[in-house]
């Protein structure tokens, strides 16, 4: 895995079936509050214990868009990296995610495509062993 702040530089002879990248995270206030304000979304559910909880959450849920922003870091730091252009993905979301909690992030590649130079992931995110988020990413490794 990349070091903090740097991007793996991989070349297509690097990537290959099977090659995982693995991370934990959590989102804090500080990134729901700022996601808020960015978006416009200040549903209460992401910004209100005392709804959430009345919804029968054990708190504030945090946004989806945050936990997928994570394949972001995905394709631009860890597989393919650098070079690495987001196609799009997947995803289906099994339970929530609340502010403070540790989720895990297990990607592995599942298909290369030499002639365009494509990569396709599977991801899961698990919190409390238990998955959150799973889904499929696509990329492309585009030097020069």
């Amino acid at each position: 895995m990349s070091s903090h702040g740097e991007s793996r530089a991989l070349r297509w002879d690097d990537i290959a079936e099977g090659m995982t990248a693995v991370w934990t995270f959590a989102v804090d206030d500080r990134d729901m509050a700022d996601f808020a304000r960015l978006s416009g979304d200040t549903n209460p559910l992401h910004c209100d214990d005392a709804f959430a909880k009345a919804k029968g959450y054990e708190g504030r849920v945090v946004y989806g868009a945050l936990l997928t922003a994570q394949l972001s870091r995905l394709v631009g730091m860890e597989i393919p990296g650098r070079d690495g252009i987001f196609i799009g993905f997947t995803v289906s979301f099994s339970r929530p995610v609340y502010v403070g909690q540790h989720v895990t992030l297990h990607a592995e590649v599942i298909q290369t495509s030499p002639g365009t130079c494509a990569v396709v992931l599977k991801y899961r995110m698990r919190a409390e062993g238990k998955v959150v988020v799973a889904g499929v990413v696509e990329a492309i490794l585009k030097h020069g």
